[in-house]
């Protein structure tokens, strides 16, 4: 998806996100240019294969761990709004959704990190 940082915020509003600020992408340098690439968020294809499930640690969201709901082969869309539903309790300060760190697999589930900036 070739588009701005500002195409996406209005990609994730529209979902019906409410929380989360899209922050991921990734950077290339080609020569002196460096070149922004964001995945392609209105893809019907899946983001993440198999059971997956999303967590946060970061004290502005909660003092304990969230989760989220196992979700099978989900879309953009359906990360989207897992990560918004985690940070519904937060104090709207930790909003930024920055990277999905792989963290484990169990049973089954492979759970990433969700990566919160401020």
């Amino acid at each position: 998806m070739e588009t701005t940082y500002e195409k996406m915020e209005e990609v994730v509003r529209g979902f019906g996100c409410k929380h989360v600020i899209f922050s991921m992408f990734k950077t290339v340098s080609d020569k002196d240019e460096w070149i922004v690439s964001y995945p392609d968020l209105l893809s019907e294809e899946p983001a993440f294969k198999g059971k997956v499930q999303f967590q946060i640690d970061y004290w502005r969201v909660s003092d304990d761990i969230v989760n989220s709901p196992v979700l099978t082969d989900p879309t953009w869309k359906e990360v989207l709004l897992a990560v918004d539903k985690l940070l519904e309790n937060g104090d709207g300060c930790g909003v930024f959704l920055e990277a999905l760190d792989k963290m484990k697999t169990v049973d089954g589930v492979t759970i990433y990190e969700c990566c919160i900036g401020s």
